[in-house]
């Protein structure tokens, strides 16, 4: 599964990955933000991971069960 939405200038990538969802919203070339949730608790978001230009993730800031 993987689909794209435009959203206020932002593009947002979602991607299937085992029994999760991958999110990543591209604020500008070097900033992306990854959320990763279950399917089944799509309202729960695990990890949210600041992303630079490197591709590596630099700060996580939000962690949440």
């Amino acid at each position: 599964m993987f689909f794209t939405i435009i959203f206020q200038g932002g593009i947002i990538l979602h991607y299937l990955v085992k029994d999760r969802i991958v999110s990543v919203l591209k604020i500008s070339e070097h900033i992306s933000i990854i959320i990763l949730y279950r399917r089944k608790s799509v309202f729960q978001t695990s990890i949210i991971y600041f992303v630079t230009n490197n591709s590596k993730i630099s700060q996580v800031i939000y962690e949440s069960n």
